[in-house]
């Protein structure tokens, strides 16, 4: 083959490459259009209307009887419930947001020593209501729990023990269940803000 030909086949190979490349911009270039077109339709299609909010006052009505609070909650659309700083407290929002609260019992006991025995030396409660509480082991609303001992051993060799109100987090939900006839799924352990 002479280098006339040789050339000669170069050049049209690289004009049919030119070519190729020139047809393949030509459909990029569409494609890119077709793409701008589509993404501005769709921009058009799925604006975000802003929501007006409403401004309303939020009230919150504590019920001091577990019964006014279960007839309340006939209508519950959720149910939270927390037994946070020393409280069981429940709240739940139908029209408005209701609340339930009461203290947790919970009892110190200083105990020594003596001889064969221990002996209570001193007493102590985080309220008066917690007096009875704490021995009856269910809350004035009637949830049942358990006392759990917390033992700490002081410098002169003496106990002070601390009864804490237990209640099993699982426990307060199927109590809530039954107790407000509400199902599972609505009820949370937390806190209902707004």
């Amino acid at each position: 083959m002479d280098s006339n030909s040789e050339f000669e086949g170069r050049i049209d190979y690289l004009e049919l490459l030119i070519m190729t490349l020139k047809e393949h911009e030509k459909k990029l270039s569409e494609a890119v259009d077709t793409l701008k077109d589509t993404a501005a339709n769709l921009k058009e299609t799925t604006q975000i209307t802003p929501y007006p909010l409403q401004k309303t006052t939020t009230i919150t009505i504590q019920c001091e009887d577990w019964n006014e609070f279960k007839t309340k909650s006939r209508k519950a659309r959720v149910i939270a419930f927390s037994t946070r700083d020393n409280y069981f407290s429940v709240t739940m929002v139908s029209d408005e947001l209701y609340a339930y609260s009461e203290p947790l019992p919970e009892q110190e006991l200083a105990v020594k020593k003596e001889g064969v025995k221990y002996v209570v030396d001193n007493m102590s409660f985080n309220n008066i209501e917690a007096i009875p509480l704490a021995f009856k082991k269910h809350l004035n609303c009637g949830l049942q729990g358990s006392i759990r001992t917390v033992k700490h051993v002081l410098p002169d060799g003496s106990y002070l023990l601390k009864l804490v109100f237990d209640i099993d987090v699982n426990q307060i939900k199927s109590w809530l269940s039954e107790e407000l006839n509400a199902p599972m799924d609505k009820i949370l352990e937390g806190k209902i803000t707004c």
